[in-house]
């Protein structure tokens, strides 16, 4: 399946982040409990990346998810990147409607 922009425009930002840290996916991996062959494959086809495993990315980078989005969000544009993130699976319970 190929990724859309905006998860494209995330995947990049984690990647540039892990850059500016000097840090490898496994280092990565290792501190999000996202084993390496899975954070491979979400930086390879990153409109499978659930919130939750950003999350968990962003808080190993010592970033908040809101500065990786306001990043990507410079590359694809903010109703595609929210467009993106309603339609991303996540393990929080939904609130009551």
């Amino acid at each position: 399946m190929a990724a859309h922009p905006p998860a494209e425009a995330v995947a990049g930002e984690i990647r540039a982040e892990v850059a500016r840290q000097r840090l490898t996916l496994r280092t990565l991996a290792e501190t999000t409990d996202i084993t390496p062959s899975t954070l491979s494959r979400r930086m390879a086809d990153p409109a499978s990346l659930s919130f939750d495993e950003l999350v968990a990315i962003c808080s190993a980078l010592g970033i908040t998810p809101s500065a990786l989005l306001a990043r990507a969000e410079s590359s694809c544009g903010i109703s595609e990147l929210r467009d993106w993130l309603e339609s991303q699976p996540s393990e929080r319970p939904k609130p009551p409607a």
